[in-house]
Parts: C-alpha cells; sequence; structure tokens
C-alpha cells in the first residue's frame, strides 16, 4: 500500500483545537501575561493566567475574525 498526499488528515478533536489555538494566538497570550503579570501585583498567578487568555483571544478576534 502506498501514502499518497491525501492519506493524511487533521485531527478535529478537542487537543488539536487548542494546539490550534495556540498556534495562532501566542503573541496574544505572552504580551496578555506580561500585561498581567505587571498590573497585579498582588495575585500573580491570577493576574497573569487570566490576562493571558484575555490576551489570546484579543489577538484571535483581531487577526482571525473577518471586519464588519
Amino acid at each position: 500500500m502506498s501514502l499518497n498526499a491525501f492519506d493524511f488528515g487533521y485531527g478535529y478533536g478537542l487537543d488539536h483545537g487548542i494546539d490550534t489555538l495556540i498556534a495562532i494566538g501566542w503573541p496574544g497570550l505572552v504580551i496578555g501575561g506580561a500585561i498581567g503579570f505587571w498590573a497585579w501585583r498582588q495575585h500573580r498567578i491570577t493576574g497573569t493566567s487570566l490576562a493571558a487568555l484575555i490576551g489570546m483571544c484579543l489577538w484571535i478576534g483581531m487577526h482571525v475574525m473577518p471586519p464588519l
């Protein structure tokens, strides 16, 4: 049996979706995390995590979604 280019597929599971979101939104993840780390000095872990998630969502929204 020989393989050609059409024998390879992209999985559509939850883990592949998360990988894709991180691959596209990593700049927002880094920028948001840095802002959250700096802004919330008393709760660094919470601030970094929350701001990184918000930054990634905003980055994906600005660069992937079509303009209205």
